[in-house]
């Protein structure tokens, strides 16, 4: 996926608070998408092949300690990794974010992916 507005990385934000993960790996899931580790992620990280990619700290937990920081931060009904579909638009996790720290989440991301792309507002 690549990144071209705002818009989508306010969509990931809240797609990412809304599902638990850290903000340390939110942020990482931008930035790895321009500074080359999309295509060399890292050897025996946590959580393979669920899709979710965590930042080098974060990567350092173990996987039960990892999963049970999500699900403690998961804002929608179902657990991470459980075998239900997660069908949700913005407007629905909306609801369920903090918008402040949606704002300085977005804020942080666009930061760090100043040395790599200009986003279009």
């Amino acid at each position: 996926m690549s990144l071209y507005s705002v818009e989508q990385v306010f969509c990931n934000v809240v797609f990412g608070l809304s599902y638990g993960y850290n903000p340390c790996c939110i942020r990482h899931f931008h930035v790895r998408q321009f500074n080359g580790e999309i295509f060399n992620p890292p050897a025996n990280r946590p959580l393979t092949g669920t899709g979710f990619m965590c930042c080098p700290e974060c990567s350092k937990k173990s996987e039960s300690q990892l999963i049970s920081e999500i699900n403690e931060k998961r804002l929608i009904p179902s657990t991470f990794n459980s075998s239900g579909s997660d069908n949700f638009d913005i407007p629905e996790l909306m609801d369920l974010v903090d918008e402040n720290k949606v704002d300085t989440l977005i804020s942080e991301v666009v930061s760090d992916l100043s040395p790599y792309i200009t986003l279009e507002r």
